[in-house]
């Protein structure tokens, strides 16, 4: 590991959508939402992200991802660290924000609108991604979670990798490629889990597990909203 990435870049690594950029906040664009018609909700889309995932169809997106790694992981500069307290605090606080501004914009959203925002509102900052977004490799409570930290660093790298500027893929495409590797790193999480010694933290990786697509729902419907939100 040969730098650290500058505080920009780890805020947004570090922010509240499981792996998607946060760095401020905008007013919610509910005018344009209407104009534009109706919104693809996060469990629609990560329903047939699952089923695409299940047939088989990021087989080889995968084997790519996994041959980045393998050949460049010793020489990735690092992609943890630089964040202090004020910064985690700052990042909540962007989040307080932004949850106002969708209580604000239910109150005169559609139907069709009002079950995004919700959903949106169900995102958390506090998921078993987050927390493992926030600790250096080798430096878990013990060897268990330092197993998930290494797993979690690595499907860091594979989005980096996803979202380098010589990328020139269909930017749905892409995103629909991001939860696939978040689909993807959740089941080597579990398989990890099974032998863990620690039982809190088996309990914890299995809980979430069995909601990952809940999860990544409501993670797709704020990434929606949020990027409406944000000024150009």
């Amino acid at each position: 590991m040969k730098k650290v990435f500058g505080i920009a870049l780890a805020a947004a690594l570090l922010s509240i959508t499981a792996g998607f950029g946060v760095e401020q906040i905008g007013s919610l664009a509910i005018a344009e939402a209407s104009q534009q018609g109706s919104y693809l909700l996060g469990s629609d889309a990560i329903a047939k992200i699952r089923d695409d995932y299940r047939q088989g169809r990021y087989n080889s997106f995968f084997k790519e991802m996994d041959a980045f790694y393998d050949d460049a992981a010793q020489d990735l500069p690092s992609i943890r660290g630089g964040l202090s307290e004020d910064d985690f605090a700052k990042i909540r606080e962007l989040r307080q924000e932004f949850d106002q501004k969708l209580n604000e914009a239910l109150l005169s959203a559609d139907s069709a609108l009002s079950q995004k925002i919700v959903s949106a509102m169900l995102s958390t900052s506090d998921d078993l991604f987050q927390r493992l977004h926030q600790k250096e490799p080798g430096e878990g409570k013990n060897n268990d979670e330092n197993a998930l930290i290494a797993l979690d660093v690595e499907y860091q790298y594979k989005a980096l990798h996803l979202d380098r500027p010589s990328n020139e893929g269909d930017p749905q495409e892409i995103r629909q490629k991001h939860y696939a590797l978040k689909m993807e790193q959740m089941d080597k999480m579990l398989l990890a889990s099974q032998s863990f010694e620690d039982q809190d933290l088996k309990q914890a990786v299995q809980a979430y597990g069995e909601n990952i697509d809940q999860h990544l729902s409501h993670s797709w419907d704020f990434r929606d909203l949020y990027t409406r939100s944000t000024p150009k």
